[in-house]
């Protein structure tokens, strides 16, 4: 869809790839940041800024997605354009819809209308 997108995880390098590799997603990826990487950990906003800084994309012009509090945390810390949080079942979806700008029930729902990064 013309996107450039990031992966932005607590999650350690290994596994993360593995997963990436296994879905047939890892080549997609600008730029994936991982817990075990030397970055703070979120809600720091040290991971998207590192993105910003591999790809000239500024944080404004970024979506943060993601389903947690911290996900979204780190969006807003960051000043990302918005924050969109996926309802799963490993958070509370109203403390996630606090945080949040807009809620989806699962990442299947997201649509690209327009790209143009």
């Amino acid at each position: 869809a013309g996107l450039l997108l990031a992966v932005a995880t607590g999650d350690d390098r290994e596994p993360t790839e593995s997963i990436l590799a296994l879905l047939g997603i890892a080549d997609d990826m600008a730029v994936v940041v991982c817990g075990d990487d030397p970055l703070p950990e979120k809600p720091d906003p040290a991971a998207l800024f590192h993105i910003e800084r591999q790809n000239g994309i500024y944080t404004k012009r970024m979506l943060m997605v993601g389903d947690s509090v911290n996900d979204m945390l780190t969006g807003h810390n960051a000043s990302v354009a918005g924050c969109i949080g996926i309802n799963s079942s490993t958070g509370d979806p109203l403390k996630l819809a606090g945080h949040a700008d807009a809620i989806l029930p699962s990442i299947e729902q997201l649509t690209v209308i327009e790209s143009t990064y």
